[in-house]
């Protein structure tokens, strides 16, 4: 099976939406972080499930996060769990998602 086709970019009034362009921009700087030790696609390939999980756990530290009234960890969370759920996507639009965990622990 081909890779799936990878949409174009999608614009408003000619340029990205300044909410859509902060937020990539703080998606990136968190990416930024691991770079040294996972390199710029480190997800490539990786186990969907286990993105999954990770992305998962970011919810739950971010409704946590949400209930204490702590803003800025609530932030650092959801920026966290869209990364992840960005590598999915990634992984399935270039076709590389590593085949389905039969690990009990991964949460559907």
């Amino acid at each position: 099976m081909g890779s799936m086709p990878i949409p174009s970019t999608t614009t408003f009034g000619g340029c990205m939406r300044p909410a859509v362009a902060r937020f990539a921009d703080h998606m990136e700087s968190r990416l930024v972080v691991h770079d040294a030790e996972l390199g710029t696609l480190g997800w490539c390939g990786a186990n969907t499930d286990k993105l999954l999980k990770s992305f998962n756990r970011h919810i739950i530290r971010m409704r946590k996060s949400r209930e204490l009234g702590d803003k800025a960890e609530m932030v650092k969370q959801a920026i966290n769990a869209a990364n992840y759920l960005m590598m999915v996507v990634d992984n399935v639009v270039l076709n590389t998602e590593a085949v389905p965990s039969s690990d009990p622990d991964v949460a559907e």
